[in-house]
């Protein structure tokens, strides 16, 4: 996402991948998902981090994964958010032995966020995550 290779990203999910921001389903597509974030990223400087995995493989061919995350954004109007928060993912292995996100859902804690014209500002802007694995 960050390096801006739409198509690399796209080999990430699965073709029927649901996006979920919070409790909300955005995407139910990795064709959307993809064409709706490098639309909305347009000029846009961002840097995604994401620590302290917890993954559970559940069969054969499939897993759970929990991730802390940070991200950052930088838009081109010059506003900036920065985010805390979760990444809760399902994985599939495909036919050709590769891993892939099957379901993301994304819940923030906290964000920061900034204008061009403001040196800071803190916002609160939880959105509900699902029950945190530890």
């Amino acid at each position: 996402m960050d390096s801006k290779n739409w198509e690399a990203w796209r080999g990430v999910f699965t073709d029927d991948v649901k996006m979920y921001y919070g409790d909300q389903e955005i995407y139910s597509s990795a064709d959307a998902f993809v064409e709706g974030n490098s639309t909305q990223l347009e000029g846009t400087v961002t840097c995604h981090q994401a620590h302290q995995h917890k993954i559970e493989i559940t069969g054969p061919s499939t897993a759970t994964g929990f991730w802390v995350m940070e991200d950052y954004h930088l838009w081109a109007d010059g506003h900036r958010q920065k985010g805390y928060g979760f990444y809760f993912d399902d994985y599939q292995k495909g036919e050709d032995d590769k891993w892939r996100i099957k379901t993301l859902k994304l819940g923030y804690i906290h964000m920061d966020k900034w204008t061009a014209d403001s040196p800071g500002e803190t916002h609160f802007d939880q959105v509900p995550s699902p029950q945190l694995p530890y």
